[in-house]
């Protein structure tokens, strides 16, 4: 019988190998604001200058930009990173202004493009795991089982008062918000016939979740206001404040209607 430890180690030896057989073709110079320049090496043939980067090493969790790009040049004789991936950044759109929010019925914009170029940082996702079902009415969730803590219920009322919640995107179903409470949290949910199907926050307090409540009251109250103009529910929200950095750094056919 072979032990995990044992799959452990022959898998961390593949990816090692192909570590060492990667050939580099690049040598990026890549800012991470406040005058920090980090070079990196990278075997991305299309890599240029603009473009957002995740990295290897101490920088791994923040989002650069690629400064300058070497096609010739020696190996260094000491130990460097690589370039990870390149960010995508085509956030092509209809946006229109919906009081704090910038709205698209159709639009590219992810949750990974919104962490990457409005907040600075790597996306890490935490995919939802598990099925199971609910059948929660939006139209008054407040008055669910699921929400019978008085005190959660309130924080979360608070927080979507203080426009914590900046993004929702809703696709045939599948949801994902971003919420702001101090950290960042990331809500997986569904919505079908006004009900609201699946919930999943990152938080750790599970069944009592003020994150869940302030994206619950945001989502009734953008779905009201939407109504008038599509009867699929799909759309994406950013907020206002953050939307600046998306369109100082997005790709695409953007078109805008304030």
């Amino acid at each position: 019988m072979i032990k995990i430890e044992n799959i452990k180690e022959v898998l961390e030896k593949i990816e090692e190998k192909q570590k060492e057989e990667r050939k580099a073709t690049r040598l990026v110079n890549v800012n991470f604001g406040y005058g920090q320049d980090l070079c990196y090496l990278s075997d991305m043939e299309n890599i240029e200058v603009g473009d957002l980067v995740t990295v290897e090493g101490k920088k791994e969790d923040e989002i650069g930009i690629v400064k300058t790009v070497r096609k010739s040049f020696k190996m260094p004789k000491f130990e460097m990173k690589w370039i990870e991936s390149v960010v995508n950044r085509d956030v092509s759109g209809d946006y229109f202004k919906l009081d704090e929010d910038m709205v698209s019925l159709n639009a590219t914009l992810t949750a990974e493009q919104f962490i990457s170029m409005s907040i600075g940082v790597k996306y890490k996702e935490n995919q939802a795991i598990g099925e199971e079902i609910l059948d929660v009415e939006l139209e008054n969730f407040e008055e669910n089982e699921l929400f019978d803590n008085e005190l959660v219920k309130n924080r979360g009322k608070e927080l979507y008062k203080a426009k914590a919640v900046k993004f929702i995107s809703l696709q045939d179903g599948v949801g994902k918000a971003i919420v702001r409470g101090g950290e960042w949290y990331e809500i997986d949910f569904g919505y079908a016939n006004g009900k609201i199907t699946y919930l999943a926050c990152v938080c750790p307090y599970f069944e009592e979740c003020k994150h869940e409540v302030a994206l619950l009251y945001k989502l009734r109250e953008l779905l009201k206001k939407l109504a008038k103009k599509t009867n699929k529910g799909n759309f994406v929200a950013c907020a206002k404040d953050y939307f600046g950095g998306i369109l100082a750094l997005g790709k695409g056919r953007i078109a805008l209607e304030l």
